[in-house]
């Protein structure tokens, strides 16, 4: 099993909107896979559920950084790794790696 996992975030809830949740969607690269919603179970491809407005969906783990991004960039492209402003994406969380976004940025 590779190190680095490729998930994506995508908001579901009812309020999609409201400007907090426009371009709220992630993808991501974690040291550690997605877990099922409800059994905690690692999740490295498909569906993992959702939770809390968020689905999670795992797209497979790699052996190394570069492997996980060249993926992302296949199954994603185009992305974004920085905000307008030239800022990268911050995570909250220290098993994420790198985080994107989907598509260009439109105002």
């Amino acid at each position: 099993m590779g190190s680095y996992y490729v998930v994506e975030r995508k908001y579901i809830g009812p309020n999609l909107d409201q400007d907090q949740y426009i371009d709220a969607d992630t993808i991501e690269i974690w040291t550690k896979p997605a877990t099922m919603v409800g059994s905690r179970e690692p999740c490295t491809d498909g569906f993992c559920g959702s939770r809390n407005d968020w689905s999670i969906t795992a797209h497979g783990n790699f052996a190394t950084l570069e492997a996980a991004r060249a993926a992302l960039q296949t199954l994603f492209e185009p992305v974004r790794d920085s905000d307008p402003q030239g800022s990268p994406f911050e995570a909250m969380d220290e098993d994420v790696v790198e985080i994107y976004k989907p598509g260009r940025y439109e105002p």
